[in-house]
């Protein structure tokens, strides 16, 4: 089941702490809860099941966003790219939605995010999410951002790379914002995996959260 360089690094990215969270939850929030055509897709996927014959697809169909690959060849409709297909604004759409998920984690324990917040004096970095906690005084500027776990800089060994594709764009936007940050703010790199990985900051997050409850 694991034949390649990319199968180790979803197998790595599933197996990351929380990300299986999703399937063992009480959907007790009504705002958190999946729909059932929701839960289909994102079962099937997580278990590395073709979602194709739900859209009618067979997988040869050249995909709408005209991207290419590597060798010039439009990319075609099959599972991995259907993931990661960034046509019709879906990457704008997924990121505005994973935003709003965080503001509402905040929202649900009488906290007061802005979203977006405004930009940090001095300097061009625009951070996603503010959260400001004033029981303990600190105000949470977040960044958030979903990577494929299969890009070319990830863990090419699941036995020897502890760092995932994940944990390299936290740590890269953590290097933007050091430096530039105020009196009184602290910084999250709220960074998911396409197939389920959860970064640090991301349960250190939702571990805030969970305290003001």
């Amino acid at each position: 089941y694991i034949n390649n360089v990319d199968d180790k690094k979803i197998t790595l990215s599933k197996t990351a702490f929380g990300a299986s969270g999703w399937l063992e939850t009480v959907q007790s929030e009504l705002a958190f809860r999946f729909t059932n055509d929701d839960f289909f897709l994102a079962a099937h996927q997580w278990l590395r099941l073709s979602v194709l014959p739900r859209f009618g697809l067979t997988g040869s169909e050249p995909c709408v966003c005209g991207d290419k690959t590597p060798s010039r060849m439009p990319y075609r409709c099959n599972d991995a790219h259907i993931l990661n297909c960034g046509a019709l604004n879906t990457f704008t759409s997924r990121h505005e939605n994973v935003n709003m998920v965080f503001a509402d984690c905040a929202r649900s324990v009488k906290l007061v995010p802005q979203l977006p917040p405004k930009p940090i004096p001095n300097s061009k970095l625009r951070p996603d999410l503010l959260v400001p906690d004033a029981a303990v005084g600190v105000h949470l500027l977040c960044d958030t951002a979903i990577v494929n776990a299969c890009a070319n800089n990830g863990a090419t060994d699941t036995h020897t790379v502890q760092l995932r594709n994940g944990d390299n764009k936290a740590a890269a936007k953590h290097k933007k914002y050091l430096g530039v940050l105020l009196p009184g703010q602290r910084f999250n790199a709220l960074v998911l995996e396409t197939n389920g990985g959860l970064t640090r900051a991301v349960r250190e997050f939702v571990s805030t959260m969970a305290t003001r409850a």
